[in-house]
């Protein structure tokens, strides 16, 4: 898990609302000196840096090692024009126009899974919704086969810091290494149209890039395809099953529902911080003077919250419409996959409307992940009225 330098119980609950609250009022640019670390808060300070990439980059002071391999290695990890390069070999599949084509297969994914919840008294929403609904898609996509998706999302879980490996994390590297080069080595052989083959046959500058290099790919695609739509999927169960009244509102008025899911985005933001920022030169900012080479993390959670850029922000208002929230981060690096991941929201939430009316989160049986990195639940037991 991410070190956040704060404790653990901060991340529990809704506790870190509170604790973002108080540091956007009493420090919301704060220095941890000893780490030569800085975190913002506000909302202006957090798109400020997501949109300077001439004082900020995302390219680490000291290089990750060659064979370090995997997501450490990926574009998210890089800047302009060396990111361009790399994000467009796989934007095409995540393009509006092609996700719209998409429909269909998800809409099937969303009534088989809710096909074979059936009718029953008690049930885990993520494990049995939220988890598979992502991970089937997002495996389809990069070409994975079925009987491979668990691990799929086990690997996407200890990447990105909700669990720990099994062993060693150098052996859990290893075999992840193993099983997608083998799944690659297929694709260079065989034709299909999934992201990994389309991987195979692309180039920069003229060379084929690297297996290291399409892994690096599949590792990123994995975490960001899975994790924040599952979470947005439990939050906004969580969201809705505390207010009834708002369950009949989007069933009578379903234009509202992208309103809903943008307001579920910026209330409980799936991801909550950004901690892969570094200051590119010396600067002056907010009349802190922070050094090159200085880390820089970015609560989006907080900025999602703050009171300078939303009316009543710890309030959720389904009428609220806030486009301009930073659940997916902003400029050249945000989410590639934010098309999909609302269209995924937009029809399961379609679908689920009927469940909500007739379910009610078991408060002993939900958990929330205890990761700073992100907002969502491991564990929600949903029982029928």
């Amino acid at each position: 898990m991410f070190d956040s330098g704060f404790p653990e119980e901060m991340f529990q609950g809704d506790n870190r609302f509170s604790w973002y609250s108080m540091m956007r009022s009493s420090s919301p640019v704060f220095h941890v000196g000893n780490r030569k670390l800085w975190m913002f808060f506000k909302y202006n300070d957090v798109n400020k840096i997501f949109m300077d990439h001439e004082n900020f980059s995302s390219v680490p002071p000291r290089r990750f090692a060659d064979n370090e391999g995997g997501i450490s290695n990926s574009f998210i990890l890089m800047d302009h024009p060396e990111h361009a390069i790399y994000r467009s070999l796989v934007a095409d599949p995540f393009l509006p126009s092609h996700i719209k084509e998409m429909e269909p297969t998800i809409e099937k994914i969303v009534f088989s899974l809710l096909e074979k919840i059936g009718d029953q008294g008690t049930f885990d929403f993520v494990s049995k919704f939220a988890i598979p609904l992502p991970v089937t898609v997002i495996a389809d996509l990069l070409g994975i086969p079925e009987s491979d998706r668990e691990k799929f999302r086990y690997w996407s879980d200890v990447i990105i810091g909700n669990k720990d490996p099994t062993g060693a994390y150098s052996l859990f590297q290893d075999d992840m290494k193993k099983y997608f080069t083998t799944i690659i080595e297929k694709k260079r052989r065989d034709p299909d149209d999934s992201i990994i083959k389309l991987l195979t046959e692309s180039e920069i500058g003229g060379n084929k890039i690297s297996n290291d290099e399409i892994i690096s790919f599949c590792q990123l695609l994995m975490v960001g395809g899975n994790e924040t739509t599952t979470n947005l999927l439990g939050n906004m169960f969580s969201i809705f099953s505390q207010k009834p009244d708002l369950i009949s509102y989007l069933e009578s008025s379903s234009s509202s529902i992208e309103s809903a899911i943008e307001e579920s985005l910026r209330y409980y933001s799936p991801i909550q911080m950004i901690p892969h920022r570094w200051a590119r030169n010396d600067i002056s900012f907010q009349g802190n003077e922070i050094r090159k080479g200085d880390g820089i993390i970015l609560w989006i959670g907080s900025a999602n919250r703050d009171e300078a850029k939303y009316d009543d922000p710890e309030t959720f208002r389904v009428d609220r419409m806030p486009k301009d929230h930073l659940a997916f981060g902003m400029g050249i690096h945000m989410c590639l996959g934010a098309p999909l991941a609302r269209l995924e929201a937009k029809i399961a939430l379609q679908y689920l409307i009927p469940y909500f009316k007739n379910y009610r989160i078991e408060e002993s049986g939900k958990s929330i992940i205890k990761n700073p990195l992100v907002y969502g639940y491991e564990k929600m037991i949903l029982k029928r009225d």
